[in-house]
């Protein structure tokens, strides 16, 4: 069986054969990058910068307060509310997300954690998940909610419910 595998995989003798493998395996890692890239352009993690998109694009702010790593009912919510790459899309039509990270096993770099926890205690968080809509002009506070199971047409009205207030 091993033979056959290795046959099949080397089909071509020498060197080329092993190159076409080679770029396989690099097509392969570039869409598991694509995946990840898609990830990191929904949620921005310069609070800052986000702010100053919000305020050009007329939109407000959704702070996410999440520990990634460690915290079940943040992935729950990761799962059930911000996966859906098309839900993504309509929510990025009204907010900008901002992704304020508390990992326990990975490190992040000082700054940010610097900032996420100056961020934590000026929105009084001290639970995790927390999701803050807020407009960026005022610093008003829409919408505050941590974990709910609830639908994405749910979720996105209540969006729009909290943005007409």
């Amino acid at each position: 069986m091993g033979h056959v595998f290795r046959g099949a995989l080397f089909a071509e003798q020498g060197w080329i054969g092993r190159m076409r493998v080679i770029f396989l395996l690099i097509q392969v890692a570039a869409c598991v990058a694509v995946e990840c890239s898609a990830e990191a352009d929904f949620w921005n993690s310069d609070l800052d910068l986000a702010m100053e998109d919000a305020a050009s694009e007329e939109k407000a702010v959704l702070l996410y307060f999440t520990g990634s790593d460690w915290c079940h009912w943040c992935r729950k919510l990761d799962n059930e509310l911000f996966a859906d790459t098309p839900y993504r899309k309509r929510l990025l039509d009204s907010v900008i997300p901002v992704l304020l990270d508390f990992p326990r096993g990975r490190s992040i770099a000082p700054g940010t954690l610097r900032k996420n926890r100056i961020e934590k205690h000026k929105w009084s968080v001290d639970t995790f998940p927390t999701v803050i809509l807020f407009d960026p002009k005022s610093g008003e506070e829409l919408w505050r909610h941590s974990y709910m199971s609830v639908e994405l047409e749910e979720y996105l009205e209540a969006v729009e419910i909290a943005l007409d207030s």
